[in-house]
């Protein structure tokens, strides 16, 4: 006789009405439960700005400064989060600092909900970005490259044509 090969699932089996609550018949999300993701997005960037005035103000880089915090962005971060437990493998920057997705984030933002609130948010933050580039490094994340192009994304949305293409061209 063949040994078992599974474990017992201790999980009951997925049961379709508990989705009612989240999701409507047509598969879209309720607006209840809309509303409460928009009031915990609201919530966590408001934690985020707070956490931002202890921020590096000279880390401009689009991997963890200003411009971009791409890792933090697309790899997630935990609710009561922005700060790192460990070294940035390749900025050489010191533990326990804030990494901000910022200027990303409000772009992001703005094409989800249209708020031209969160269009001027990332222009504030892409114009900090610029004051304190290197001209040294050219590399997306840590250097020159991330926070020109974010950049100019913001300004061209912003209908600054001239300011889009200089940041191209740099």
């Amino acid at each position: 006789m063949m040994a078992q090969r599974a474990l017992p699932n201790p999980y009951a089996d997925y049961d379709k009405s508990l989705g009612t609550a989240y999701f409507d018949a047509s598969g879209r999300l309720t607006p209840e439960f809309t509303q409460r993701l928009n009031n915990k997005i609201r919530e966590l960037l408001q934690q985020m700005e707070r956490g931002l005035k202890a921020a590096d103000p000279q880390d401009c880089t689009a991997y963890t400064g200003w411009a971009g915090g791409l890792k933090r962005i697309y790899l997630g971060a935990n609710s009561g989060a922005f700060e790192e437990t460990g070294s940035e493998p390749s900025s050489g920057k010191s533990a326990g600092r804030p990494v901000p997705g910022i200027a990303v984030l409000y772009l992001h933002l703005h094409d989800v909900y249209g708020d031209p609130a969160y269009l001027h948010a990332a222009h504030e933050y892409v114009k900090k970005s610029l004051s304190c580039l290197t001209r040294r490094s050219i590399t997306f994340l840590c250097g020159d490259a991330g926070p020109l192009a974010v950049a100019a994304v913001v300004y061209h949305k912003l209908q600054n044509h001239k300011q889009s293409e200089d940041c191209i061209t740099r």
